[in-house]
């Protein structure tokens, strides 16, 4: 159809014989406009005839205006006629290819809220498993206290009590280190990153309130200096997209009232060449 588009387009240039050259007639137009722009300059409006001659020159130069109109007009008719087909074309070409994109990006978001589930669920099994051995962990160095702090007894029944403190003192150092878990690192392929971004989530009751105060201060404000109120709360919008592209600047550290930072998780993908 684009093919189709510029052969009318050339065929309707031919049959206009128009011409992207500035001609003898266009440069006259435009001389003879300029000359009676020159003359109105000059003229000064004193009396009822230099008023009625002041008033026939607008007319002139109103003709003038709507001459050169037309010259250029009719030049760009066949460009005009070009676009409209180029557009129309357009139009029909976006719309076509439109369905399959907007599959493709339904499919790849249910794919990725798959993939976004699987590790979560992942790194939900791996807190657990190291919770689990934290938890063990403390429980042999409680045992190890204990079997300790038992000895340090006997000792104190013997009539020791130096060697049962220095025994309690040394527990501290002998007792087993508590081993600390690294959260567990999911590799993704080469051409895909995991993207953790913080997005605003909006408490719309306690928006709701804090516009309506911003609303009644400056309205007090607006009456002070005696000028109008301002709109009403109830037509205020929250630019979310700004708040996205603030949570996204501060990665959510700075609180804003009303407004809960969450992260949202993805998979950043790239074309393979």
């Amino acid at each position: 159809m684009q093919e189709n588009a510029t052969t009318e387009t050339t065929e309707q240039l031919k049959a206009k014989g128009t011409s992207t050259k500035i001609t003898q007639e266009h440069k006259a137009a435009i001389m003879s406009a300029n000359d009676l722009v020159d003359e109105s300059a000059a003229m000064v409006v004193a009396d009822q005839v230099t008023h009625d001659t002041a008033t026939e020159m607008l007319i002139q130069l109103q003709t003038k205006k709507r001459e050169i109109e037309e010259i250029r007009d009719d030049l760009l008719e066949p460009i005009a006629d070009a676009k409209r087909s180029i557009e129309k074309a357009r139009k029909k070409w976006v719309a076509f290819f439109q369905a399959p994109l907007d599959a493709i990006m339904r499919g790849k978001k249910a794919l990725d809220d798959r993939c976004v589930g699987w590790r979560r669920e992942e790194r939900r099994k791996a807190e657990e498993e190291a919770q689990k051995r934290r938890n063990d962990e403390l429980k042999k160095i409680q045992a190890h206290k204990d079997a300790q702090e038992k000895e340090a007894k006997k000792l104190e029944k013997k009539g020791l009590p130096e060697e049962a403190a220095e025994l309690r003192d040394q527990t501290e150092l002998t007792m087993p280190p508590l081993v600390m878990d690294v959260a567990p690192t999911i590799a993704t392929p080469t051409g895909a990153h995991v993207k953790i971004v913080k997005v605003p989530e909006v408490d719309e009751r306690l928006q709701n309130i804090l516009l309506g105060r911003a609303v009644e201060h400056y309205n007090k404000a607006a009456l002070a200096q005696g000028q109008a109120r301002i709109v009403p709360a109830a037509y205020w919008q929250l630019n979310m997209k700004a708040l996205a592209e603030y949570g996204k600047k501060t990665d959510g550290q700075i609180e804003v009232p009303g407004v809960k930072w969450v992260e949202d998780e993805s998979t950043a993908v790239r074309r393979r060449r």
